[in-house]
């Protein structure tokens, strides 16, 4: 069943999102252990003006493909910044950035 205001790639989008933000936030943390310009702090603002973004506006968008990729975003981010802040990753955080 096709649901009305849908795209092509928006569906196709959707089925795959949670995959989509999972490799994304495993790339980005990938880039971020590899590169010393990337901080915490940097990951979290990011993490924070996307999952914002989602609240605010993302939800709202009539673009069918412009609100999945908004979600994937803002997943993404949010399972990167909770991993970068669970106890396992302070640690490891706190050796590499101090």
């Amino acid at each position: 069943m096709i649901e009305a205001g849908t795209t092509r790639m928006g569906r196709w989008l959707r089925e795959r999102r949670i995959r989509l933000a999972l490799w994304v936030a495993v790339i980005e943390g990938l880039l971020v252990a590899v590169t010393a310009d990337l901080t915490k702090w940097t990951v979290l603002v990011i993490a924070a003006i996307l999952l914002g973004f989602y609240v605010v506006a993302g939800r709202h968008l009539r673009w069918d493909v412009g609100r999945q990729l908004s979600w994937i975003a803002a997943a993404s981010q949010r399972s990167r910044s909770s991993s970068s802040s669970s106890p396992s990753s302070l640690g490891s955080w706190r050796s590499s950035r101090s």
